[in-house]
């Protein structure tokens, strides 16, 4: 259900900002111009800054589990991947406008589905593991 409310919250506000390109009477063609319009060059910079950490933490954290997964004596640390995809999000910020975005955008999309669906897997997976573990330690 969390991730369900998740996924409509994240289509609304697509939605809005999609319609917000033209925002106090001024074309918008980035994100960043329609952000500091809105927000202001203040809390645009605190909230960019604030998502950006939020998002390479989580980032880290799936491509670790996915890592570990695959490798179970691997020694990469969790800060590794954090840069490796603050280096790929930096690559992927040099983007001129939004039009560019398309290509990104269903990136993110397989991206999103792929990063839910590991998680689900994982839950899954560790849930079965852990309910036939406690079934045949308590049959016994």
């Amino acid at each position: 259900m969390v991730l369900v409310g998740a996924t409509l919250t994240t289509w609304y506000s697509s939605i809005l900002i999609a319609s917000l390109w033209k925002w106090d009477g001024k074309k918008h063609t980035t994100y960043r111009h329609l952000a500091r319009s809105i927000y202001g060059p203040f809390l645009n910079q605190v909230a960019s800054l604030g998502n950006n950490i939020a998002i390479q933490i989580a980032a880290g954290s799936c491509l670790k589990a996915v890592y570990k997964y695959y490798h179970k004596d691997g020694n990469l640390t969790l800060q590794r991947f954090i840069v490796f995809f603050g280096i790929f999000e930096l690559v992927l910020s040099q983007l001129p406008n939004i039009h560019s975005l398309r290509w990104l955008n269903a990136v993110c999309t397989l991206s999103t589905i792929g990063f839910a669906g590991t998680t689900i897997g994982v839950t899954i997976y560790n849930g079965m593991r852990l309910f036939f573990f406690s079934f045949f330690i308590n049959t016994r």
